[in-house]
């Protein structure tokens, strides 16, 4: 533990939907603000960039309608101010140390965050500043399935943060897609404090070792949090609502949520690398073995290596990486 930092900025990722994602980023919020109040009349911030799902906006209140309401989406596209689309509720007693940022729908896949970079890397820089005084900590919940969920969109997101968290479940895929984005958050430079594994029962602890040998790296060898299946989550779930009292879920998320808050604090405003990921992908030096295979959905292209990818990102005829 010594040798581990954390940030103020916690990206909470995985590219594949349903791993329970977004219910532990949401509950790892609730439980920061009662565990550690903000101090400074500063708030615990939820960024959801869930822009398909918008799970996150049904659990924090299922009363509020999006449609009408300033969302990250109209921000992004110059049609408000920051300070339109951060929302507190009184639904709940614990909400009241949270601030909420909806992301918004986008139905159209191809409108994907990575086609319009260099704008909202801007807009992503201003959000950050607004956000970085008055937080006591940022929560960022990255998109799965559905929506915005490709790598072009993760080259953006992961920026924001300075804090790296990987959630998976127990099944292979998951694993893999996680362990993809940590090749990222190396190269971006983010910390990578600890992994999450979610929905866990006995009988997959052969999984969890997997998981443990996929997603540890290089000497530090990163503490890892099984937060046990239970059925309560999924009653919560289905009435969209979350407690945070009376569930072995809940129970085991506080004490990631307590390890968190133990570590020491080291952070610098992220966003900075956002506007540096161009060159950062021209060398593309992983601190970790690369994966190709791992890092494409290849459902959606008929490229097969992540060097086409980023060469069309990086707007170059011929690129190549070094093993």
């Amino acid at each position: 533990m010594e040798n581990m930092r954390v940030g103020r900025s916690l990206v909470f990722a995985n590219p594949r939907g349903g791993v329970g994602k977004t219910t532990v980023a949401f509950l790892s919020t609730i439980l920061m603000a009662t565990i550690k109040p903000p101090r400074d009349k500063k708030k615990y911030v939820y960024v959801e960039m869930d822009f398909g799902a918008e799970s996150a906006t049904k659990i924090w209140d299922a009363s509020f309608k999006v449609e009408g309401e300033n969302t990250l989406k109209d921000y992004l596209l110059d049609k408000c101010e920051i300070e339109d689309i951060a929302y507190t509720s009184s639904r709940n007693p614990v909400y009241r140390n949270i601030a909420f940022i909806p992301a918004g729908k986008i139905t159209d896949v191809k409108l994907n965050l990575f086609a319009k970079y260099e704008m909202y890397v801007e807009k992503l820089d201003e959000l950050m500043d607004f956000l970085w005084e008055k937080s006591e900590k940022i929560v960022i919940d990255c998109p799965g399935s559905g929506g915005l969920n490709y790598l072009r969109d993760y080259l953006l997101i992961l920026p924001l943060g300075d804090s790296f968290i990987p959630v998976v479940e127990p099944d292979i895929p998951s694993i893999d897609s996680a362990n993809s984005l940590i090749d990222l958050a190396m190269l971006m430079n983010l910390n990578y404090p600890l992994f999450i594994f979610n929905k866990y029962e006995k009988k997959y602890h052969w999984i969890l070792e997997e998981a443990k040998r996929k997603l540890r790296i290089g000497e530090t060898q990163q503490p890892f949090f099984t937060v046990r299946f239970d059925k309560k989550i999924m009653e919560y779930w289905s009435k969209l609502e979350l407690k945070v009292n009376g569930c072995k879920a809940v129970e085991d998320v506080k004490k990631f949520v307590s390890y968190i808050l133990e570590l020491p604090e080291e952070f610098s405003k992220p966003t900075w690398k956002a506007k540096e990921i161009f060159k950062v992908i021209k060398h593309f030096r992983a601190v970790r073995r690369l994966q190709p295979e791992h890092l494409l959905r290849k459902k959606r292209s008929k490229r097969s290596d992540v060097s086409s990818e980023l060469e069309i990102l990086a707007g170059m005829k011929e690129k190549r990486f070094e093993k």
